[in-house]
């Protein structure tokens, strides 16, 4: 093997947020996104614009369950971060607006009698381990 080339499946959630940050001040309306991994199912904020990886890059993907309640779990992890780590004075008015997949590219290396992930956005790179999902769908079979 001298390089597997993927993408993996990442689905975008926009949301609009509505709280109040001090009892005298008045409303603040925020847009956030979310970005959840469909295979170990963890969302996360998202910083950066991946508009241009809604289109494949390679022609295999990872096949991933691409149902996912993002509605549920999105609104908790933003009435949490408002209302515990913003400290929000009221409950604040969370709404999904948008959610799409995007398709991140990822290559897999054989270095030093290991396998290596690269991903491809960010430059990162990681020692697979043997129970790694990624690990088991691809390399495994």
């Amino acid at each position: 093997m001298n390089e597997i080339k993927f993408n993996l499946p990442i689905l975008i959630s926009q949301w609009h947020v509505i709280y109040k940050p001090l009892p005298f001040l008045g409303k603040k309306k925020l847009r956030h996104m979310l970005a959840t991994d469909l295979i170990q199912k963890e969302t996360s904020f998202l910083t950066d614009d991946y508009e241009a990886y809604r289109e494949k890059k390679y022609p295999y993907t990872i096949p991933v369950e691409m149902i996912y309640d993002i509605g549920k779990n999105g609104y908790d992890l933003l009435r949490h971060h408002y209302m515990y780590k913003k400290k929000s004075w009221s409950y604040p008015e969370i709404e999904k607006v948008d959610q799409y997949y995007i398709y991140l590219p990822y290559r897999i290396t054989e270095e030093n009698g290991g396998y290596v992930l690269h991903e491809e956005v960010s430059g990162m790179r990681r020692k697979l381990k043997k129970n790694d999902e990624i690990y088991k769908m691809i390399i495994r079979g």
